[in-house]
């Protein structure tokens, strides 16, 4: 992996509500682009990456839930290149995990409310 800079750089903003967006690239270190960002931040939580037969067409997507945004994103990757998002939830709830079962169903849990989804 390369050095995305964290946690001198980021796209986000703290806990104390003062936004960090240092400049790129950080004084005197060799840090790479992400690939791709969210602007502004979904408060990024819970990564999987889709596998099964529930939803074919899916395999090796990549699931990022939002804390912040409250969502759940399918993201389909060619390489290091984002070629595809679609949201497939929004609003539901705090993202906390996803994670694929032995079903092959996305399982999602969720906080305010907590609860788990299929």
């Amino acid at each position: 992996g390369a050095n995305y800079g964290w946690p001198v750089v980021a796209f986000s903003i703290n806990y104390n509500e003062i936004p960090q967006w240092t400049p790129w690239p950080a004084a005197g270190q060799n840090i790479s682009m992400p690939t791709w960002r969210w602007m502004p931040s979904i408060g990024a939580s819970g990564l999987d990456v889709a596998r099964g037969r529930a939803f074919p067409n899916w395999n090796g997507d990549l699931l990022a839930g939002g804390l912040s945004g409250a969502n759940l994103d399918r993201i389909r990757t060619n390489g290091a290149k984002l070629v595809e998002r679609e949201e497939l939830l929004h609003g539901m709830g705090r993202v906390r995990e996803v994670a694929t079962g032995p079903d092959g169903n996305i399982y999602v849990a969720l906080n305010q409310p907590d609860k788990i989804i299929r």
